[in-house]
């Protein structure tokens, strides 16, 4: 009776997973997710985010790469997504961790979900990543 809920691994299907699975893009699939992201990012730009989604959405289907994730990310977080958003932002941080617009959003949306804790991490580490000579100007109280 114990092991009825139990799933076999074989029949979970996680992002992740299928993800590993996936065969790199053709260059025609490429040329279709970044005609899609543009379409998305057009749409992003005419406010209506719910159409940048789909359009990303699709596009990642094609062609996964962190800068879809972190449009999509940006889309989610004008609807007020917020799990879908933090959820978008740390697959492109994932897939590149060195991506700032990804880290700075997900520290956004950290925020908006009231995990301070989280969101001030995210922020030192950005605060890392910059370099020394904007660290200092940062430092400075600007003049009165």
């Amino acid at each position: 009776v114990a092991n009825e809920n139990r799933v076999a691994p074989s029949s979970i299907s996680g992002e992740g997973r299928l993800l590993q699975q996936r065969k790199p893009p053709t260059e025609e699939e490429e040329l279709e997710a970044l005609r899609l992201k543009k379409r998305g990012n057009d749409l992003y730009e005419a406010q209506d985010y719910e159409a940048a989604v789909e359009h990303y959405s699709t596009a990642l289907k094609t062609a996964p790469s962190a800068v879809l994730h972190s449009n999509r990310a940006a889309a989610y977080m004008m609807l007020g997504w917020w799990d879908q958003a933090l959820r978008d932002t740390r697959a492109a941080l994932r897939k590149d961790p060195d991506n700032g617009r990804a880290l700075e959003r997900h520290g956004k949306v950290l925020l908006a979900q009231d995990k301070l804790e989280d969101a001030l991490r995210v922020a030192a580490d950005m605060e890392a990543r910059l370099p020394a000579e904007k660290r200092d100007q940062g430092q400075q109280l600007p003049a009165n």
